[in-house]
């Protein structure tokens, strides 16, 4: 590289950056330098778009409020009505015909009925897992069409 070259590329380096700087300077006209100016140009902003304000929120949000506060009910409401039903289930399990003066049939029959108690708690407790989904699915036309 010749000198010639390497005097030419430092100096468009050093215009570059002298460049820059100026344009640093220039954007730094325009930030405001005390706390005043700032609340001056933050209530200019509201003033002009009263949207923004900090206490008022999107609509999307309250669609989405509205849509989890929704989907909560309907999660507590689809849990119980496992519950009520594996209750209701659990109850059919029949007594024994064979009624013993000892406490053997007695004891066979609650212990058919805790068989099929934990039956019923296992496949229901696998079915409130699924709550979420449908809940969602139900409601899934609150949120569509957010925008």
């Amino acid at each position: 590289m010749s000198a010639a070259a390497t005097s030419s590329s430092s100096s468009s380096s050093s215009s570059s950056s002298s460049s820059s700087s100026a344009a640093e300077q220039h954007v730094d006209t325009f930030r405001p330098t005390t706390v005043r100016e700032i609340n001056a140009s933050i209530s200019e902003v509201v003033r002009r778009d009263p949207d923004r304000r900090l206490g008022r929120l999107p609509p999307m949000v309250a669609q989405l409020q509205e849509f989890c506060e929704r989907q909560a009910q309907c999660e507590t409401k689809c849990i119980a009505r496992l519950h009520d039903r594996a209750k209701y289930e659990a109850s059919l399990v029949p007594s024994s015909a064979n009624q013993s003066a000892d406490n053997t049939a007695e004891d066979l029959d609650a212990q058919k009925r805790r068989v099929v108690q934990a039956a019923v708690a296992s496949r229901f407790e696998s079915l409130e897992t699924m709550c979420h989904s449908i809940c969602g699915k139900r409601l899934v036309h609150l949120v569509q069409n957010l925008s």
